[in-house]
């Protein structure tokens, strides 16, 4: 099944984290989802691993990791699932 074709929809991705309230994971879920958070400055850094290779991630995507980590019942995204979110991010 080709992956790529099925992207979600701007407005299921705005209820499923969307809204003025996000929801806020602990750092332990952000691990569990595939995200590291380091400190810079006082300011979070999101990273992840993407085709073997360290990338930073913006906290919307790494945020939307974890939605998709959560409604999947436990499992990571794919590369090309990461690259598809950042790409809608």
């Amino acid at each position: 099944m080709d992956m790529r074709a099925a992207k979600l929809d701007d407005d299921i991705l705005e209820n499923v984290a969307g809204g003025v309230e996000r929801v806020r994971y602990s750092d332990a879920d952000f691990r569990k989802a595939g995200v590291t958070i380091n400190n810079n400055n006082g300011n979070k850094v999101y990273t992840t691993t993407m085709n073997g290779k360290t990338i930073n991630v913006s906290e919307s995507v790494a945020l939307g990791m974890c939605d998709c980590y959560k409604l999947s019942g436990g499992t990571r995204l794919t590369d090309q699932q990461l690259k598809d979110l950042i790409s809608q991010s």
